[in-house]
């Protein structure tokens, strides 16, 4: 046992003395050897530079920073990134202070010293101004300050601010991280601020912010100004670390809901129609209109204000059009075809009364319904009297060809079977517009009858439509429309294959072309050939 306890005396004793040894070398070394250069495990970011003298590492420093600065750091804060160029953020390394690491001339601190250096940091950071990246994160135009003197933050926070203190030392850890890596940096409040009280202060803000700009923007979109009064209707609570928003006065925001219903709601309205008889012609379909629920709305908003990325709507309930119940209804809102033709107004030097025969034809048949499967007679629709005269009271006399010309060409281009069409005896000049040869007509006539017929072969009613126009041109355009129920089905029509049989002069000559009709489906509905003959 005695032998033992010598034996451990004596190593206790060596391992002493060579510790000691150790120490007054490592003293010896760093002081003399060392003096003026970097202890050999010595790193200035990621670049070793022990071993080396203070101009050598001023060179590297230097040319790392020419490299540092050719970068952008992209910061991603509170779901948006931020870019800042690192020479902004100028950039320094204290060269003599990487050759005193691990020294001093006192031998407690030198011992001390190297075991830092051994055990923990043996790489020196880069100083930096942290301001521009401050500034770009929390811009003025967004209401913040910032005290450049302590890196305080000023934020906004609806009508207040808040000032919060700014973990100078731990963000510039993160920054010299993101150098050494791929400038990268993720940033949260935590990141930030110095002390729990600062980051819960700067959350509440940043909520507060966001929030009413959200809850702003959905507003405005929908015409309802509140930007002047938010603080006064709105505030943001917290609770157990958690924020929410709470509508503070509701009878002010009930009161804007009530003077915006005032100007958004209106009645179905921007329909044309006209009631002949016992039958209602609905010419254009009324836009629906609509009323604000201001009591719904206000339900929506309690809602949506806690969770402003979701979807806002205002309650609208829809105000259809009905029309009136002790009549029957005529849909003729699609438009199936129209016929043009033009007379001149002056003919020969002499005002062309025609003119006004052809317009008396073409008003006559306004508003005339033709119902599914049944046949249209001119002749039946105006009603010859004995004296000359439509049974309207109107002259039928040179001219009236022109609306019977009108009609044709409008339920030739509509695709209905026409029944019974005649030319004109002789060639009529004013007809030669609109068609690549002059021979798409109609003639008519009291007695001997000469009539235009056709049958409406669509499932539903149709409705004649004249219009009568005048350009600064010398001519009287005349229109008859087709109308038809929106529901009906569309189909094409072409006019194809002109053709002159036979020509003996200007006027006198024979002539066709071909009408094919085709369903939506593509299936043909019929397709014939119509003859013009002038002698």
């Amino acid at each position: 046992m005695k032998a033992f306890a010598k034996d451990y005396l004596f190593g206790l004793t060596v391992l002493t003395l060579t510790c000691l040894l150790a120490i007054f070398s490592y003293y010896i070394l760093v002081n003399t050897v060392f003096l003026d250069t970097a202890l050999p495990s010595v790193k200035a970011q990621n670049y070793s530079v022990g071993m080396k003298k203070e101009e050598e590492i001023k060179k590297i420093i230097a040319q790392d920073i020419s490299e540092q600065n050719k970068h952008t750091l992209t910061i991603s804060y509170f779901h948006k990134q931020h870019h800042v160029p690192v020479k902004d953020l100028a950039l320094s390394m204290d060269s003599t202070e990487l050759i005193e690491l691990g020294k001093s001339t006192d031998l407690d601190k030198t011992i001390f010293s190297g075991l830092d250096l051994l055990f923990n940091s043996n790489s020196a950071k880069y100083e930096l101004d942290p301001i521009p990246l401050l500034k770009e994160l929390f811009p003025y135009k967004d209401g913040y300050r910032i005290d450049i003197n302590n890196s305080d933050i000023i934020a906004p926070c609806g009508e207040k601010t808040v000032s919060v203190k700014i973990d100078e030392t731990l963000l510039q850890d993160k920054i010299n991280k993101s150098l050494q890596a791929d400038y990268q940096i993720e940033l949260e409040n935590n990141d930030l601020l110095s002390d729990p009280a600062s980051v819960k202060n700067f959350n509440y803000c940043i909520q507060h912010n966001d929030g009413s700009e959200q809850i702003k923007k959905v507003f405005a979109k929908e015409g309802l100004a509140i930007n002047n009064n938010f603080d006064e209707i709105f505030t943001l609570k917290e609770e157990e670390g958690l924020f929410y928003w709470e509508i503070k006065d509701k009878t002010q925001l009930e009161k804007i809901l009530s003077k915006y219903k005032k100007t958004f709601d209106k009645p179905a309205e921007n329909g044309e129609s006209k009631v002949i008889g016992e039958k209602f012609l609905l010419l254009k379909k009324y836009e629906d209109g609509r009323s604000l629920n201001a009591d719904g709305t206000m339900l929506e908003i309690e809602r949506w204000v806690n969770n402003p990325s979701s979807k806002f709507e205002l309650i609208v309930e829809t105000t259809k059009w009905q029309p009136p119940e002790n009549l029957k209804l005529y849909d003729f809102t699609q438009q199936v075809a129209s016929g043009r033709t033009r007379i001149d107004i002056i003919r020969n030097g002499y005002v062309n009364y025609g003119v006004y025969n052809a317009q008396a034809g073409i008003e006559d048949i306004d508003y005339e319904i033709i119902e599914p499967g049944e046949e249209f007679s001119y002749i039946n629709t105006i009603k010859p009297q004995p004296n000359g005269q439509m049974q309207s009271g109107r002259q039928i006399a040179v001219g009236i060809c022109n609306s019977t010309t009108t009609l044709f060409r409008a339920v030739l281009e509509a695709g209905f079977p026409i029944t019974e069409r005649q030319s004109h005896t002789f060639s009529v000049k004013s007809y030669e517009w609109n068609y690549p040869i002059n021979i798409v007509d109609a003639a008519y006539f009291t007695t001997p009858e000469v009539d235009l017929r056709f049958v409406n072969d669509l499932d539903y009613p149709i409705l004649l439509r004249s219009e009568i126009s005048r350009k600064d041109d010398g001519y009287q355009y005349h229109t008859i429309h087709v109308l038809t129920s929106s529901e009906n089905v569309t189909r094409e029509v072409k006019l194809t294959n002109w053709k002159i049989i036979y020509r003996y002069s200007a006027w006198t000559y024979k002539g066709t072309f071909d009408r094919i009709v085709t369903e939506k489906s593509g299936e043909i509905v019929r397709e014939e050939t119509f003859t013009s003959a002038y002698h």
